[in-house]
């Protein structure tokens, strides 16, 4: 039998957070909407003085701040580029002037998110730091699409790229075609600007018909995931006009109903 809840809820909600001045708080937004936002990183929020945001959040939670919060953008777009040297000098900057700043992260901070850089930038700078995890897209997105990552009997092990490939066809120093070979399960972030050389490396180990996924702006009202096969995937996406950010899956997983 089931337990019934007994007590009263809580008067407040929110988990209670110090914020001192002249303190950096980096946190992830987890992917998509706002519901993907912990409890922890919205009580950061109520009392940030400055929020330096990235490109892929829901901006509409800034709704939420308190009047008057400056709010600077600090993404990086195709078309609008910030570039991280400048993010860490604004983060510095903001924080030696005793301001509480919050570094607003999609997805998690430390998965393809720079944020232990900004992290150690200033720790050596002598400003106070905390890390806050985020719901990353790798996980998270196949979740919301309905994809499970890992499936008994089907996918035990899976692997992170990254599509800025280099001109070894390496994701950060790391052989696509090892890790292809290596994982059950294949995720690709940031996979959009060179799929079609992504597919090609993949090709040399996996087989040409199996299973791939394209989930498209996911966790947001316009997420579309598109199912075909490796050697179908360019094509498709063409057809698709699909533009970042999308989340690649490569594996059995992705044929699952």
């Amino acid at each position: 039998m089931g337990r019934t809840v007994r007590s009263p809820p809580r008067k407040g909600w929110l988990p209670s957070v110090t914020f001192r001045p002249g303190t950096v708080v980096i946190t992830g937004a987890g992917p998509g909407d706002l519901g993907h936002v912990s409890l922890l990183a919205f009580a950061y929020l109520r009392k940030a003085d400055v929020i330096i945001y990235d490109r892929l959040t829901d901006h509409s939670i800034f709704q939420h701040a308190r009047k008057g919060t400056e709010l600077i953008y600090a993404g990086k777009g195709p078309r609008r580029k910030v570039q991280q040297a400048r993010i860490n000098l604004l983060l510095r900057d903001q924080a030696r002037k005793g301001k509480r700043v919050l570094r607003w992260k999609g997805g998690d901070p430390y998965i393809y998110g720079r944020g232990y850089d900004e992290r150690q930038f200033l720790e050596e700078a002598g400003i106070p730091v905390r890390c806050l995890p985020g719901i990353s897209s790798v996980t998270g997105l196949p979740t919301i699409a309905g994809i499970p990552v890992l499936h008994r009997g089907t996918a035990s092990t899976f692997g992170v790229f990254t599509g800025e490939l280099g001109k070894e066809n390496t994701s950060d120093g790391i052989s696509l075609q090892r890790i292809a070979l290596a994982c059950d399960t294949l995720i690709g972030v940031m996979v959009v600007k060179k799929l079609g050389l992504i597919v090609k490396e993949l090709r040399k180990v996996r087989r040409a018909d199996e299973p791939v996924a394209l989930i498209v702006e996911g966790a947001t009202p316009r997420q579309k995931v598109l199912r075909t096969t490796l050697a179908k995937l360019p094509e498709l996406a063409r057809r698709q006009k699909v533009t970042s950010p999308a989340l690649l899956i490569v594996g059995k997983v992705a044929a699952l109903p």
